[in-house]
Formats: C-alpha cells, structure tokens, sequence
C-alpha cells in the first residue's frame, strides 16, 4: 500500500538525520514510500498501567519485535510482531495454567470439521471437561472476524456446544463491529486484547474458572 502523508511530520521515533530510533537505521518508510507500522507496534507493546499478564507478555514481546526491525526494515512482515505474539502468548499460557493439569497443544492441527483440518494456535484439554481453542491475531477486522467464526461454528458443530470453548486473543485493538460479536455468539465464547479492554488476564481468570478442579 502507498503512502501519501508526510511521514517527518507524523512519526515520534524519526530522528533528525532519518533514522529510526528503534530499530537504529535509516527510516523505512521514507526510503521505500510503504506502510510502516514500527512506531504504532513500539507505542502498543509499551503502554504503561496495563494488567500484569498483559504487562508480561508485552514485556517478553518487545525485544524480538525491535529486533525483528532491525534485521528487516519496517515492512511490517509477519513474523516481526506476529510470530512474537504467538510464542510468547503460548509460553505464558503453559506457565500460568499449568497448576491446573491440562494439555497445551501449540500450532498442531485440529479436525474442525469431517475430513477438514486447521491449525490451531493453543488448544487446551483435559479429560472430563470442555476443550478450549483459542485463536491468535495480530489485528482482527471484518475479514478476519468472520473467517474465525467459521472455525468456531465448524468446531462446536463438530464436537459439540457444551464440550468446547472458542476464544480469540487480538494484539492491536480490534477493528470490527461490535455487533458481529453479539451475533457470533455462543459460537465465539468471548475476544480478550493485548492492547485494550477487554485485557487477556480476564481470560485467564474464566480457563482458571473452567479448568480449577473442584475438591
């Protein structure tokens, strides 16, 4: 995508000379006239009186990001936020609810309908009780929002409403109408944030919910 708007007069990390005080090199964006989106990552993964999980998980995603900067440029690929925001989220799960005796399957593929497989980006199981799928995006927009509920619909019309939990975990604030998640439910159970309410620590509160074996 082209860019038009004088980048000099917009960006808070370009410094005098036209470099880049992230990622220490010359700006992307004025050399190669593209979207760059290192500055607004750098201003979601440091915002300051956040929850402790969501301060956690931005905290460990913070250095691959500025580093995945300064090895590519500000083109905005994948794997410089995306993969970051993957790992790190799956690892954090695993240390969080593993007091809790469940199984956490990270990218394996998961049969969503007869014969149809996705991979999933953190399932959650344990025997006796519902199965939890949670999807990971960096941002989530019309497009991706339906895409998502068609994995959700497939995967409680497969396994069953009662057996099945279906949330997404969002990096960037979601950009999407909010009556497309009145109208997807109960098939998504519920879309928790990085970088806004609602934060990712109330989902971890619900799983604890779920998962706290009952003595």
């Amino acid at each position: 995508m082209s860019e038009t708007t004088d980048h000099t007069n917009t960006c808070k990390q370009l410094n005098a000379d036209g470099t880049c005080s992230i990622a220490e090199k010359s700006c992307w964006y004025t050399t190669n006239r593209s979207v760059c989106a290192c500055n607004s990552h750098y201003e979601y993964l440091t915002m300051i009186g956040e929850p402790p999980i969501t301060t956690e998980i931005k905290k460990r995603m913070l250095p691959r990001v500025v580093q995945g900067w300064k090895e590519r440029g500000g083109t905005g690929a994948r794997n410089m936020a995306g993969r970051p925001f993957e790992d790190i989220t799956s690892d954090v799960f695993k240390e969080k609810l593993s007091h809790l005796n469940v199984k956490i399957l990270t990218r394996k593929q998961f049969e969503v309908a007869p014969g149809v497989k996705t991979i999933v980006d953190i399932r959650i199981e344990k025997p006796d009780y519902p199965t939890a799928v949670i999807s990971l995006k960096t941002y989530v927009d019309n497009d991706v929002f339906r895409n998502c509920f068609g994995d959700a619909y497939f995967t409680k019309s497969m396994y069953g409403m009662l057996k099945t939990r279906f949330y997404i975990i969002v990096f960037i604030p979601k950009a999407f109408s909010d009556g497309l998640m009145k109208m997807a439910k109960p098939h998504i159970d519920g879309l928790y944030q990085l970088s806004g309410e609602p934060y990712v620590d109330e989902l971890f509160g619900i799983l604890e919910g779920i998962y706290k074996e009952v003595k």
